[in-house]
């Protein structure tokens, strides 16, 4: 079979190799194009895996001269489901001889999707359908889409979504096909093509009778023309028009028509997946027979898995024609990852962005690629921008914004959709603050040199936030906004960046020492950026900052100390090991999550989580530590050392109060610090300074949760 594991980009089953079982499954056609050709993607005919090769058949658009892809004069190699580029860019030497590379469908879910994507034949279509298949990460040969292809597939090691921390992308894996109704041909349905072909259908009643409930004699609908009821109801779902039907003898007594009947086959209707009977002549005025024979059908298994590659058809459809509908990408083109018509930009950039895949070196089987880069210069200050967003697997992200100078015209960049539109105004812009996602950018807000901050546009609640300010501090005149560059994929900003006009010196936008950097400014958090006169003490883990996991910061004091005097106690949960299902070589605790309960009614904050029960394969034991605070008396937290077997790895807290107590949890850990090699625990003293410990923040992990902690101080 080929060396390569691939699954269909519509249904997700697997692409098999010609002459296994079942034969629809081994039949496929690509999306594809040669080289760095990326705006001239063509459909091949069908196609096959075989011999440890992807193979395609020759036709008119393949270059006679690439000779190295050749198999025979019928047959053409490619490289389907590519995740990287690395060494087939502008400048780079070619890492495969082989030109041709794209993406690949079972050949019926292709017809299928042909079926849910008018004229997906066409240019336009088919160059869209690319450009938002190369946008998409990939996972062992999956395209993620951010939804499980109807059950299809599962997390890897069972991790549900609803354990993952904040900022962390969900790993799919194949889940074994199970039963047969997966394995069903979607396209060719031997029970449906006989009932499609059939000419004289015969309507058999099923012996029931619409129960009409005793109803007033004003009936709502008795002094309605028939002609409007049957336009009611062809309006309405099935399920609605049975409810109906009980409800008023009038709808029970009216003559269903052929069109109705045809209408439960239209889009989004409860057999639209039957898009036969929509593009057939033949099927008028036997509508209401076929709908009777499609509802005995529905559990058949090929009209199970027509139904779930239909919908899943159907929602790159409306990707795809979004694509399609959208304007061309709005800015001067700066330096992208496939553009090589694109100029570099030495400027310094103040960059927000999710897991994005900004070289070909990265495997993109996690957030976002960027397919170009815009950049807007100006002069004037800008008093405000239109933002325009895009829906996306249901949720919503920033497409594209239009800049609003003073004195000079509207600056799109991006793709800018007029008729939506939001507004933010400001006076005399500086920065942002950028609600985002692994997948791109979901909310902003403007900031102007006042510091006064506009309202959202765009999602922003539980997500991500970063701070965009050029350079990360002050705020003078000087250094008012010259330029702001974007990251676009096919549909949606996946990045945002600011400049202040100044070049990057010889040494590097990175020279400074990793201690002088702004940890406010220079990470994402949750759920807001802290203000800037809190005071952030931590060590800073850099693994944990280069893979865009934001810090989430609890102030358990309130931001103006507000809570300080309610606070009552303080519940810690650990584990005696990382939350895994393999045994670990840990000898000391992990930490997992901290609560803080208060006496005035306040509902406790709560930093990480506790810990899951044990299954039976589990082997880590968790336990709450209780810690309890006079507040009244005037107890405060006055310093905390954080503990820590590696640099990612938390093992336990030390609590100091202003009533000379240091509590260490868990307490077993102090008779051990003195054993401990100093290379094997590492205390870390975070000290307030003049202020008072307010907050506390740190990075999570679903499998190892505390990755390092630090402290929120403030001036009261």
């Amino acid at each position: 079979m080929p060396v390569r594991i691939a699954s269909c980009i519509v249904c997700g089953a697997p692409l098999i190799e010609a002459g296994e079982s079942p034969r629809w499954m081994t039949e496929l056609r690509t999306l594809y194009t040669a080289r760095e050709q990326w705006h001239h993607a063509r459909v091949s005919q069908a196609g096959k895996r075989h011999d440890f090769k992807d193979l395609i058949p020759v036709d008119e658009s393949i270059d006679e001269h690439a000779s190295a892809a050749w198999i025979d004069e019928s047959w053409v190699q490619m490289l389907i489901m590519r995740d990287t580029w690395e060494g087939d860019l502008p400048g780079r030497p070619r890492r495969t001889s082989i030109p041709f590379w794209g993406y690949a469908f079972h050949s019926a879910c292709w017809d299928i999707l042909s079926a849910a994507f008018p004229n997906s034949s066409s240019a336009g279509a088919v160059q869209a359908l690319f450009d938002l298949f190369r946008s998409q990460h990939m996972f062992l040969g999956s395209m993620k889409w951010g939804h499980d292809y109807g059950g299809l597939i599962k997390h890897v090691h069972k991790v549900h979504v609803a354990r993952l921390s904040l900022g962390e992308d969900p790993t799919l894996w194949m889940e074994r096909l199970t039963g047969t109704a997966y394995l069903s041909d979607p396209l060719h349905i031997p029970q449906l093509e006989l009932l499609l072909a059939a000419s004289n259908l015969i309507l058999r009643e099923d012996g029931q009778e619409h129960r009409v409930m005793k109803l007033p004699v004003n009936d709502a609908f008795l002094t309605l023309p028939a002609e409007i009821i049957t336009e009611i109801l062809v309006e309405l779902d099935s399920a609605d028009v049975c409810s109906l039907r009980l409800a008023s003898r009038v709808i029970a007594d009216a003559e269903l028509p052929d069109r109705f009947w045809r209408s439960r086959f239209w889009s989004s209707r409860e057999f639209a997946h039957v898009f036969e009977v929509d593009q057939s002549s033949a099927a008028s005025n036997r509508h209401r027979a076929l709908y009777a024979g499609c509802k005995a059908l529905k559990n058949n298994e090929g009209m199970t898995n027509r139904k779930r590659v239909w919908h899943l058809a159907c929602r790159i459809s409306e990707l795809a024609q979004l694509r399609l509908e959208s304007l061309p990408c709005s800015g001067t083109l700066s330096r992208t990852l496939t553009e090589n018509g694109a100029h570099r930009d030495s400027r310094q950039w103040c960059k927000a962005e999710g897991l994005l895949s900004t070289t070909s070196r990265t495997l993109l089987n996690s957030g976002s690629r960027a397919l170009c880069e815009g950049t807007v210069d100006f002069t004037d200050q800008v008093s405000g921008i239109a933002v325009f967003s895009v829906c996306f697997d249901g949720k919503r992200y920033i497409s594209g914004i239009q800049l609003l100078p003073r004195g000079s015209k509207p600056m799109p960049l991006g793709y800018c959709h007029s008729p939506n539109a939001m507004y933010l105004r400001c006076e005399n812009l500086i920065g942002f603050h950028v609600a985002l996602d692994a997948r791109g950018i979901r909310g902003l807000r403007l900031q102007s040199a006042s510091g006064a901050m506009s309202g959202w546009v765009g999602d922003h609640r539980d997500v991500a936030k970063k701070l965009l300010t050029f350079p990360p501090r002050g705020q003078s005149s000087e250094n008012i906004l010259q330029a702001i560059k974007c990251g676009f994929d096919a549909l949606k900003m996946v990045s945002l960046s600011v400049s202040s006009g100044e070049r990057t010196k010889a040494t590097g936008s990175h020279s400074r020492r990793r201690d002088e950097i702004d940890v406010r400014t220079s990470s994402l958090w949750y759920p807001e950026v802290p203000d800037a006169d809190m005071r952030l003490v931590g060590s800073r883990n850099f693994d944990i900052y280069s893979c865009h996991v934001p810090y989430t910061l609890v102030l358990f004091g309130g931001s103006d100390g507000c809570l300080l005097p309610y606070l009552t106690s303080v519940t810690i949960w650990t584990t005696n090991q990382p939350f895994s299902r393999w045994p670990s070589p840990a000898k000391h605790t992990h930490l997992w999550g901290i609560e803080f309960q208060y006496s005035n009614g306040q509902a406790s904050m709560v930093l990480g989580q506790p810990p899951p029960a044990p299954g039976p394969n589990d082997h880590y034991k968790p336990q709450a530590h209780h810690v309890t605070i006079d507040s009244a008396a005037g107890e405060r937290l006055t310093r905390v050392e954080a503990m820590y077997e590696t640099p990612n790895f938390v093992s336990g807290l030390r609590l100091h109060t202003s009533q000379a107590r240091a509590l260490t949890i868990p307490p077993s850990l102090m008779s051990k610090v003195a054993e401990v090699p100093e290379d094997e625990l590492i205390v870390k003293s975070l000290d307030p300074g003049e202020g008072a410990i307010v907050g506390m923040y740190t990075s999570l992990k679903h499998d190892a949760f505390f990755q390092f902690l630090g402290i929120a101080s403030k001036i009261l």
